[in-house]
Order: C-alpha cells, then structure tokens, then sequence
C-alpha cells in the first residue's frame, strides 16, 4: 500500500478519535460539574441547617414548647445517625404514647411546637404522629393538644370565672383540667341537699371518669355550679359522694 496512503489513515483515524474523545467529554463533563455543583450544594446546605438548628437550641431550649417538641421527637424516634447517608434514613422503634399524651397537655402554642420540630428535625410533627399512631391513640393525643385551650375558654384573660351554663343531672363527666383536679366530699345538710365538706376525696387526671351528676348547686355569692356526683366504681352510701367545680369537668 502507497505509504502516503496510510499515512492519510492514520489521520484519519486519529481525527476519529479525537471527535469521539470530544463528545464523550461534552457529555461527561457537564455531569461531573453538575454532580460536583450539587454535591457542594447540598453539604452546604447540611451545614447551615447544622448551625441554624445550633443557633435556635442554644436560644431557645429553655423555652418549654422547644423542650416538648425535642421531646416528641424522641418519644416517636429514639435511634437516629447524624452521619451521611445514615442520617436520610429514620428508623421507628416503638412510639411512647404515654409521653406524647403527656407532653401533649403541657402545650401552650401548638404553632411553637411545629415550628421548633421542623427547624431541629427537619420534619414536620403532624405527619410524624400520624404515622406512628393509630387512630385512637391519635385521637387521645389531639384531645390531649386541645385540653389546655378548653380548660381555658371557662377563663377571662385576668383569671376570673366566665358565666356558666349548667350541665344536666345523668350527664357523665370526666376531669378537663389538664393539670389535673382534687374530687371533694360531700356532706349531707338534710333534705337531701349536700355541700362541699372540704375533704379530699381522691385527685384525678385529665380525661379520667368521675361518674355521674345527681345534684346540682350554685354558688350564692360567686353564681358559679358545683355539682354532686355519683362516683363510679364507689359505693357512695358508705364512702360518700363526690363534689366538683363546673370549670374543672367535661361531659364524656
């Protein structure tokens, strides 16, 4: 073969080469950098939501709705890796509901609470508690969220006593003060009128079952109801009746 003719192969092929080697750059390239960009990007961005959650904790962990939301989190939640790529990944590993609930009443701004999970976090706590919860025990928990703001509506802002609409005799009650309330006893006047005798009965907690309403009282000087009540389970004849304020139960 003309040796001028190889020549013009080899050239050839080289330039063929080279055009490939071109577009395989013009390819990749563009991918690197776009990894790279991203990449530098995103441990950027883990850095500063690393010193933004730093910032709020240090200002704010002692406020009570923070603690509460830091709380929750490890209520739902108690294994979690801060280390890339572990830290994509949350792993469930029993919820403590009695906790939540717990937590739950001591809430005085639901809005603060979400707000603190989702800066520490990253997550949203709505979406958090209806995945670990099942429907009752959701339920109990919103109840529970919502027990200070009902406690409260029997409130003026300055801490006195909203008028009062009675409940009925044969009407249910349970405790609605988040706290808790102390039940009285009640002591016989004759003709079957009783009045509170300023002794401790039992103290219950939220949303646990007093009895039933059999008698209901109001207040001469402050218009406020009391109410005589059935207690359940308690043989009232022998241990006597129970005595509650209007602000402290709800109907079940």
């Amino acid at each position: 073969m003309n040796p001028s003719a190889i020549t013009e192969i080899a050239k050839t092929g080289q330039s063929i080469q080279l055009n490939y080697q071109k577009k395989v750059e013009s390819v990749v390239r563009p991918i690197v950098y776009t990894a790279l960009i991203g990449g530098g990007l995103y441990f950027a961005r883990r850095k500063y939501i690393s010193w933004r959650k730093q910032q709020f904790v240090e200002k704010n962990a002692h406020i009570p709705d923070v603690q509460a939301a830091m709380i929750m989190r490890k209520s739902m939640y108690r294994i979690e890796v801060d280390t890339f790529p572990f830290n994509l990944i949350t792993i469930p590993d029993g919820t403590d509901e009695r906790m939540l609930n717990e937590l739950a009443l001591k809430v005085t701004s639901l809005e603060a609470v979400i707000k603190a999970y989702k800066i520490l976090f990253e997550a949203n706590l709505m979406e958090d508690v209806y995945a670990e919860l099942d429907n009752k025990e959701m339920k109990k928990f919103f109840e529970n969220l919502g027990a200070k703001s009902e406690y409260d509506l029997g409130f003026t802002p300055g801490g006195g006593i909203r008028p009062q609409t009675p409940l009925k005799i044969g009407q249910t009650v349970a405790i609605k003060n988040p706290s808790g309330s102390t039940v009285y006893k009640a002591e016989s006047i004759g003709n079957g009128k009783y009045q509170n005798s300023g002794e401790k009965l039992d103290f219950k907690s939220f949303g646990t079952t007093i009895g039933e309403i059999v008698g209901i009282y109001k207040g001469l000087s402050s218009g406020q109801y009391y109410y005589l009540i059935d207690r359940k389970w308690v043989i009232d004849s022998i241990f006597g009746y129970g005595w509650i304020a209007h602000t402290e139960i709800k109907i079940v």
